[in-house]
């Protein structure tokens, strides 16, 4: 049940920036006492935000257009760039799913009118996702033990 809803949760955060994955993991990281259970949990978060992600990648990738004027500049740059380093796209998202910065959300947006490769996007922002979410998972029970 735990797991289902972290899946939900992290869903919706995925969508809404201002519901927090991050504070309800601190919030269940007492309760995941055993390191496969925090595993399990950490990658129920990651798949649901990477769910939402990958829904906001393809509605930039098929809904819009590049705008014109600074911001338009921006991304036909870095459409350039991804098509010349297709690893820079990856490195990109894994980083910013692991981080947080830049933000997922703008990631997600930039990656689809970039028209960044799917899979890539979908499995390094999961993996990022998931080391992230399980440290913030863990990290209550770090604190818990130097006390």
């Amino acid at each position: 049940m735990l797991v289902l809803a972290t899946l939900g949760v992290s869903l919706i955060s995925g969508l809404i920036p201002i519901v927090n994955a991050e504070l309800y993991l601190l919030s269940i990281g007492f309760v995941a006492e055993s390191w496969w259970l925090a595993i399990v949990i950490a990658l129920a978060a990651a798949i649901g935000q990477m769910v939402a992600k990958v829904g906001i990648y393809l509605a930039a990738r098929r809904g819009a257009e590049i705008p014109k004027g600074k911001l338009g500049a921006r991304l036909d740059s870095y459409r350039r760039r991804v098509d010349r380093y297709p690893a820079s796209a990856s490195a990109l998202t894994f980083t910013s799913a692991l981080i947080g910065l830049p933000p997922l959300y703008l990631v997600s947006v930039a990656a689809g009118m970039g028209r960044t490769s799917l899979v890539g996007f979908a499995l390094y922002g999961t993996l990022g996702r998931t080391i992230r979410f399980y440290g913030v998972l863990v990290a209550p029970s770090v604190v818990m033990s130097w006390l």
